[in-house]
């Protein structure tokens, strides 16, 4: 069992790489714990500048992740990372916006956050996003994460669009017309 100071410092740790990854302060309490007052301290104790931080509500439209085809991709990406590393659950967490929020997950998303944008160093997707989608996919009637039907790519999904599971490559016409042709000269 895990003892009281250790847990300690693994908030006070994941509170740093949060503030380091440009979270705002309510995600910050909700995973560690840490009261609003503590991040503020530890802000100021590691000389993080206000301009740094962050301000207003976190997003919560997930609009913004089929607003084109490179960030859909980078999601399809980004929910990878979070289900290989754990950061999504297997099972559906009813209410996941109150309930998903745990020290283990956050831990979780930072590593999937890091190791995204190892890849993707000139991402416009923001840790913030990161913590949407983990959330919107642990909801039971949100997002899902399939692969497409033709290349088996990984794709993200909306609730309302499960018949479309297809790629933005292989819906476009155009490939559609290209693949149909190869397929009849064989």
């Amino acid at each position: 069992m895990e003892d009281r100071i250790e847990r300690g410092f693994r908030r006070h740790k994941l509170a740093l790489r949060m503030i380091s990854h440009r979270a705002r302060r309510r995600t910050i309490c909700n995973f560690t714990g840490l009261t609003r007052e503590r991040i503020k301290t530890i802000r100021r104790e590691w000389h993080v500048s206000s301009k740094d931080c962050r301000r207003g509500p976190s997003p919560t439209s997930l609009i913004v992740f089929f607003r084109s085809p490179r960030i859909r991709s980078e999601a399809s990406v980004i929910a990878f990372f979070c289900r290989i590393l754990g950061a999504v659950p297997n099972e559906k967490i009813p209410n996941a916006a109150r309930y998903y929020p745990t020290l283990e997950r956050g831990e979780r998303l930072c590593e999937a956050y890091e190791a995204f944008s190892t890849y993707f160093p000139d991402t416009k997707v923001n840790f913030e996003l990161i913590v949407l989608l983990a959330i919107s996919l642990a909801e039971p009637h949100a997002l899902e994460l399939k692969s497409c039907r033709n290349c088996r790519k990984a794709i993200i999904t909306l609730d309302e669009q499960r018949s479309r599971f297809m790629c933005e490559q292989c819906d476009k016409p155009s490939f559609q017309g290209l693949r149909r042709t190869a397929l009849s000269k064989t």
